[in-house]
């Protein structure tokens, strides 16, 4: 037994190795069957990329999270606007006149959006 460092170093390479043969497998088994390459890629990223599993789950988890408290809050309302409160030209218009025909046709032109 040698040092921590040269522990860590030899664990290093064979992981190495091993990657790098995986990656070759997959190119020979993609050139030899085709059909069997999806899953030979699959081996590979599992291989190359140990904590994408790991972080799939965590972020499922958290999703799931997020949901339930939005469920949580309760069913969606809907509820009203309350008097425009633009300061627009056009609304100060609205407001000064008095004749319903014009007011219906200058809020038409307002429309039903309430800018800030």
């Amino acid at each position: 037994m040698g040092s921590l460092r040269e522990s860590v170093l030899l664990l290093f390479i064979i992981r190495k190795d091993e990657i790098e043969h995986a990656a070759t497998r997959l190119l020979t088994q993609a050139q030899v069957n085709a059909e069997a390459a999806p899953k030979m890629f699959e081996e590979y990223v599992k291989l190359r990329y140990p904590y994408l599993e790991t972080a799939k789950k965590r972020e499922k988890s958290e999703t799931i999270k997020m949901l339930l408290a939005e469920v949580n809050k309760g069913p969606f309302a809907i509820r009203p606007l309350g008097e425009p409160t633009a300061k627009s030209k056009l609304y100060k218009k609205v407001q000064r006149n008095t004749d319903p025909e014009v007011t219906s046709r200058l809020m038409r032109k307002i429309g039903k959006s309430v800018p800030v």
